[in-house]
């Protein structure tokens, strides 16, 4: 049994040669419907192969907390969203892009996107690769939090009392566990694009700290001024109960067989 290899044309190599050349933290969007030719360039799930984190995708269920962030950073109603049931929605606010942290954006030959700069085009295979100049990072600090059932992305990024806040540096960067540095002389709320769910825990200079939702489907913590070593965890209490009766189980099995 092998698995076949992927064909030439199913994605084209020059486009995902740019994305994958950027070692920075950011995400992609696909800026077409799944019904598009251009599909044939980039299927919406093909950056997972290539550890390209997009806003887009083939996503039947959906966190609840992002659709409803959607609905209102768009301005959809909800029976605009209800048509896409093999895709998530496209995003057409401009802010909220920055907020999500979106880089790249790949669109169709005859879409001009007016505030991106176009860095690539393909007339053959009819793609265009524009950038965002206005991305906002991953993590940042703010001096008061997000909304938690609305969308704000008028965030004060200054501190009380003057002065900017200083970028927060991602030291790794994981699926289940992210580990960030900060310093900063006052106070100050770090706010994510990164999805809230159960499960998901903090600690600041290795004490737990509440992980509460922002813009409403994001994680964000309050920060204390000065240095400070901040990592997120994803662990879930029903798996690590599923991990300790299963341990018990085959501890339990083992004894019972020796005796």
């Amino acid at each position: 049994l092998s698995l076949v290899p992927i064909p030439e044309n199913a994605e084209d190599r020059e486009l995902v040669s740019i994305l994958t050349s950027d070692s920075s933290l950011f995400r992609f969007l696909p800026n077409f419907y799944h019904g598009e030719p251009l599909r044939d360039v980039l299927e919406f799930n093909a950056p997972i192969g290539h550890q390209i984190q997009s806003v887009s995708g083939y996503d039947t269920p959906p966190l609840r907390s992002y659709w409803e962030f959607l609905l209102e950073a768009n301005g959809y109603a909800f029976w605009d969203v209800l048509q896409y049931t093999e895709s998530i929605p496209p995003i057409r606010n401009r802010q909220a892009l920055n907020f999500l942290n979106v880089k790249y954006i790949l669109a169709p030959m005859n879409t001009t996107l007016t505030g991106f700069r176009m860095i690539k085009e393909h007339p053959v295979r009819g793609w265009r690769l524009y950038e965002n100049p206005d991305v906002s990072p991953r993590f940042f600090m703010v001096s008061q939090a997000p909304p938690r059932r609305g969308v704000s992305f008028d965030l004060q990024q200054t501190c009380v009392g003057g002065g900017q806040f200083r970028p927060v540096d991602v030291v790794s960067y994981t699926p289940n566990t992210i580990l960030l540095k900060s310093n900063n002389t006052c106070d100050g709320y770090l706010v994510s694009s990164e999805t809230y769910y159960p499960g998901w825990r903090a600690t600041i200079d290795g004490k737990e700290t509440p992980v509460f939702e922002g813009n409403i489907a994001f994680r964000t913590i309050f920060l204390p001024a000065g240095a400070h070593r901040i990592e997120f965890s994803y662990r879930p209490t029903i798996v690590l109960v599923g991990a300790a009766v299963s341990t018990a189980a085959i501890l339990l099995a083992i004894f019972l067989v020796v005796i």
